[in-house]
């Protein structure tokens, strides 16, 4: 495959992915987030937060991040001097345009918090400080606006998945087959009552003439065989290993540093992302908060292709537009 989201880190420029937001264009998100200060965020919609500068650019991003390179960095979101809450209403009136905003928790939490709050390795990676390897979420954008960034380290990084595909295919074309089966991934306690305590899903998909990818956490996948019972096969723990490792390859991954202000948006269909590990002060501690976005012309899927994100259904929309 060689259309734009075949990127690799060499063959991009900062200009390729860096939008940076005129004075007019964050004065108006500011005026706007000030607008809505009494509603609760879950009742905005696009008709309350109309963004008539910014509004087309972020139709731009959506185009680009489902037709392009898949992924774009808006820089200069006036963060700065905001409350928690405050920050909130402005992303969600982002997010609202960018389509329809999704649940990231079974309990129907829209929006999660980034930061380090002690959880362990295996927690989910929005409660640490420690890296997370290169995967993707479930739904088809995932947005990240940094509030604070880390003293140290939390570098948010990004590779191309039809580049993994493509070198793959290339080097070892014999394990690719087996990255189009489904693997096991272990629920982890997050199943209701009666429910298999594992899903399945596979890494890539070949739908309606594009390539899609979902490849969630590896530690699920190997504490699957666990619950599961079935042991995966040398060849199926080589292929992960392969796709792993030309993800984090330096010819495809690209590092960014995300600074108070920068909004990553990410597409899962064709993009992979991480993040290495962190270190906070007790001044300076890193915050980014974290949306999951169904563009209005969402990809359709077969039946079980990115049903389940971290054990629960990818479902509950809100954001409709008003």
């Amino acid at each position: 495959m060689t259309d734009a989201s075949a990127w690799t880190a060499a063959g991009l420029r900062e200009q390729d992915w860096l939008v940076e937001l005129t004075r007019d264009q964050a004065t108006e998100l500011l005026t706007v987030t000030r607008q809505v200060a009494d509603l609760k965020p879950t009742d905005i919609g696009r008709a309350d937060f109309v963004l008539r500068l910014l509004g087309p650019v972020l139709a731009d991003q959506v185009r680009e991040l489902e037709h392009g390179r898949g992924f774009s960095v808006l820089r200069g979101l006036p963060v700065h001097g905001l409350e928690d809450a405050e920050v909130e209403r402005m992303f969600i009136g982002l997010g609202v345009h960018l389509g329809r905003i999704t649940a990231q928790t079974r309990t129907g939490e829209i929006l999660n918090h980034v930061r380090d709050v002690g959880g362990d390795s295996t927690a989910r990676g929005y409660t640490s400080r420690y890296g997370l390897p290169f995967h993707t979420d479930g739904t088809d954008l995932l947005a990240l606006l940094c509030v604070t960034p880390a003293v140290s380290g939390g570098l948010s990084s990004v590779s191309s998945s039809v580049s993994v595909h493509n070198r793959i295919l290339s080097e070892r074309p014999e394990l690719l087959g087996l990255l189009y089966k489904e693997y096991l991934y272990d629920k982890r306690g997050a199943q209701e009552e009666g429910e298999s305590p594992y899903y399945a899903n596979q890494i890539f998909g070949y739908f309606d003439g594009k390539l899609a990818c979902r490849y969630y956490n590896r530690g699920r996948v190997e504490s699957a065989q666990e619950v599961s019972g079935i042991a995966l096969s040398p060849a199926e723990r080589a292929a992960l290993d392969l796709f792993e490792e030309f993800a984090a390859s330096p010819e495809l991954r690209l590092d960014v540093d995300l600074r108070a202000g920068d909004l990553m948006l990410i597409d899962n269909n064709v993009v992979l992302h991480s993040r290495t590990e962190f270190s906070d002060s007790e001044s300076q501690r890193r915050h980014l908060m974290r949306l999951a976005v169904n563009p209005d012309r969402q990809r359709v899927f077969p039946e079980g292709f990115a049903k389940y994100r971290e054990g629960y259904p990818v479902t509950s929309p809100v954001g409709t537009p008003k």
